[in-house]
């Protein structure tokens, strides 16, 4: 596993001991000291992940883009991960995150709903929960009732511009 940090830590340039100071910093702050030597294929999911979160921080950027960074961790490992994100967040890193888990995107600052490449909603958590159906909607709630509204306008103006096209 020290193989893909030393390869990520040349990939972003860093050489000689602030590249030894990232690398020791990543196994500790990801708790991956253990697993050094373990190659990367044999970690379990949530440490595929921890490692692939320390190989994007190696070079403290500003903005961090994780993709389903929670995918295949368990519910303990999802809470970490979250806490990590929070402090960057804190610390001042932007954080953009892509997530299919709906009670997960209640952590984020802003959200924005896409299908098929397209922004249907953006806002805060409330903002994007209050669209949602029932008494006490969930963000999954949220989510199933803006992509039925916007397939269902989407469908109705395919019919209309039928319609005029045979007329």
């Amino acid at each position: 596993m020290t193989e893909n940090l030393e390869f990520f830590a040349s990939v972003y340039g860093l050489r000689g001991g602030r590249r030894r100071a990232r690398i020791d910093w990543a196994l500790d702050q990801f708790e991956l000291t253990p697993y050094a030597n373990v190659p990367s294929q044999q970690l379990a999911g949530g440490f595929k992940q921890r490692l692939a979160m320390a190989a994007g921080l190696l070079h403290g950027p500003e903005t961090l883009f994780l993709d389903e960074p929670t995918s295949g961790a368990d519910a303990l490992a999802r809470r970490d991960f979250w806490r990590r994100i929070t402090r960057l967040s804190q610390q001042g890193v932007t954080i953009i995150v892509t997530t299919h888990f709906m009670a997960e995107a209640e952590y984020c600052d802003r959200i924005a709903i896409l299908d098929s490449g397209r922004i249907l909603a953006q806002g805060s958590p409330a903002e994007i929960r209050a669209r949602g159906r029932g008494e006490a909607p969930t963000m999954e709630d949220a989510f199933v009732a803006i992509v039925e509204d916007a397939r269902a306008a989407e469908a109705a103006a395919g019919k209309a511009a039928a319609g005029k096209a045979a007329a």
